[in-house]
């Protein structure tokens, strides 16, 4: 009898703990996750673009990890975003747009030279800028590196390309070096040794680009990897 009772009492245990199983698997266990898609509404993987802003970048962004690579919130500079326009294929700024809105100044920061020369952002401004936050370590980054060099040789002295390499953990002053030597780019590169401007600028991911006019006016920007359309249609907005 106490063999039986042994039994049966095993029996509701087993039970008791295959439901318990079944609820943790069912409400507790984010099945997304495990199976490598995005939850729904979004995805880790890109930016939320600001409200009022048609999206985020096309190609993508590599996020700062744990060690702090990519440094995060500014006051007074505006989130980047996709570049506005009528529609996605526009090419034109949204002049009416454009009249309304009340443009940020550009801030200025620190960075190196190549040959390890201090350099402050307003000595470069002047001229319609590009501004672009990268490194060598991230894939969307590397990407679209030689479209910036070849539009940055096609327009050299009229736009400035104001490529900046964020030293971290992951990077170093060499190894961006090594990176810009090895792929023969020509645009000169500036490193954000300090992480002055990826603080400033409010950096949480890269690449980041920002349009800067010839006045030191931010006009828009773009967070994550962009094709040549895009970029082209974000100097149409300065140049």
């Amino acid at each position: 009898m106490k063999k039986k009772i042994g039994i049966v009492i095993g029996i509701i245990i087993f039970v008791i703990v295959l439901l318990a199983l079944y609820y943790i698997y069912n409400n507790v266990i984010d099945h997304d996750s495990l199976s490598g898609t995005a939850p729904a509404g979004g995805t880790d993987s890109q930016e939320t673009a600001p409200s009022g802003s048609a999206g985020s970048g096309e190609a993508g962004q590599a996020s700062g990890d744990s060690d702090g690579d990519v440094p995060g919130g500014s006051e007074g500079v505006p989130d980047a975003a996709v570049i506005p326009g009528d529609d996605p294929g526009s090419t034109a700024p949204n002049a009416e747009a454009d009249a309304a809105k009340e443009l940020p100044e550009a801030p200025d920061f620190k960075i190196l030279d190549a040959d390890g020369n201090a350099v402050s952002f307003n000595d470069l401004k002047g001229k319609p800028i590009v501004l672009n936050f990268w490194a060598s370590w991230c894939p969307p980054c590397i990407e679209e590196l030689p479209i910036f060099d070849t539009l940055s040789q096609e327009l050299e002295g009229e736009v400035t390309f104001v490529m900046v390499d964020l030293v971290s953990e992951r990077e170093t002053i060499e190894s961006g070096k090594a990176y810009i030597a090895e792929n023969k780019l020509g645009f000169p590169v500036y490193f954000d040794v300090d992480r002055d401007g990826a603080a400033t600028y409010g950096i949480t991911s890269i690449p980041t680009t920002y349009f800067i006019n010839a006045d030191g006016f931010i006009e828009t920007g773009v967070v994550g990897g962009i094709d040549r359309d895009t970029l082209k249609r974000g100097i149409s907005y300065i140049y």
